[in-house]
């Protein structure tokens, strides 16, 4: 950690299980005049008493972790408390996952990949209460937010592609073996992805999907 503590600098935390990342980012930090680096942790249980303890303004946090995913300690952090804005670092680059980190109530998204000026933009950005959002993903997120910030229902982004052409298909009211034929596959093969779909997304039945559809505005 660095020796400098300003009232007005960005006390910054870090959860990653790359010591090297870790390690490049914190003297990226230590350099940067305004911020003060306050530790990193390598694994959630980890992160979330270095946060317990630091009380960090921007919580910059990776998504993949062994045993484990990034969103449950942003979740976890601001259940108890919603003041420090947390930033995802990751490898990890997809519209599914931009969305599942805002959604989860992440405040940016960047990839690992990103330049060490955008890094410190982005923190910066968050840090002033405003959200980063990462120009392959502006669109989508745009939406995402324009509609009120709905999130889908938990287990929509898991759907493979397959299953989520036979929701669209239900939605229309077709029949099992009406979608058989539109998307060349079995009615056994249908009725296979119809229950997955209904156990990802928490529904008994096709009506509570279609019913979850239509109140988060999905086709």
């Amino acid at each position: 950690m660095n020796d400098r503590s300003r009232s007005d600098a960005v006390r910054v935390a870090i959860v990653d299980d790359h010591p090297l990342l870790c390690e490049a980012l914190g003297s990226l930090l230590e350099a940067t005049d305004d911020m003060e680096y306050c530790g990193a942790a390598s694994d959630l249980e980890a992160g979330y008493r270095l946060v317990d303890a630091q009380r960090p303004d921007v919580l910059v946090v990776d998504l993949i972790f062994p045993g484990g995913n990034g969103l449950e300690l942003v979740e976890r952090v601001l259940a108890r408390d919603p003041s420090p804005r947390v930033l995802v670092l990751t490898g990890r680059m997809s519209t599914e996952s931009a969305l599942s980190c805002y959604q989860a109530g992440a405040h940016g998204f960047l990839p690992k990949t990103s330049r060490r000026d955008e890094i410190v933009g982005a923190i910066r950005r968050v840090a002033t209460g405003r959200r980063f959002v990462h120009a392959d993903y502006a669109s989508e997120i745009v939406d995402f937010f324009s509609s009120g910030g709905r999130s889908r229902p938990s287990g929509w982004h898991s759907l493979t592609q397959r299953e989520r052409a036979v929701v669209r298909e239900l939605s229309s009211g077709a029949t099992t073996a009406e979608i058989a034929g539109r998307l060349n596959i079995s009615p056994r093969t249908v009725d296979s992805h119809r229950r997955n779909v209904l156990r990802k997304v928490g529904a008994r039945n096709n009506v509570e999907l279609l019913r979850l559809m239509l109140e988060m505005g999905l086709e």
